[in-house]
């Protein structure tokens, strides 16, 4: 993610992006690379929104559970800083230091 961003980044502050013409090879490419990290984040985000409606969490009592009480705030928080809902479920089921909200 970070790397993807950096060139985005790297794209546009280049001297010869001429911002508009899209006769510009260079602003194709910085528009497709704003696509490729914007569709992405925002996709992943809208499944983390939607994943309490899974049969998985929906059958799992320990999960039912756990999304009562931390979802949606902290689930949506951290799928927003890791960019991604799968390691936030597996980061959420580690246990980790024995805090509950490791505990799904």
């Amino acid at each position: 993610f970070m790397s993807d961003t950096n060139l985005c980044i790297q794209i546009w502050l280049r001297d010869d992006t001429e911002i508009g013409n899209f006769e510009n090879v260079l602003f194709i490419l910085a528009l497709a690379s704003v696509l490729c990290i914007v569709f992405p984040f925002f996709t992943n985000l809208w499944y983390a929104m939607l994943i309490t409606k899974e049969a998985a969490i929906r059958d799992s009592p320990a999960a039912t559970n756990w999304f009562r009480e931390h979802f949606p705030l902290k689930f949506l928080a951290l799928c927003i800083i890791s960019a991604g809902t799968y390691p936030v479920i597996g980061l959420t089921n580690s246990n980790l230091f024995g805090l509950d909200f490791f505990t799904a």
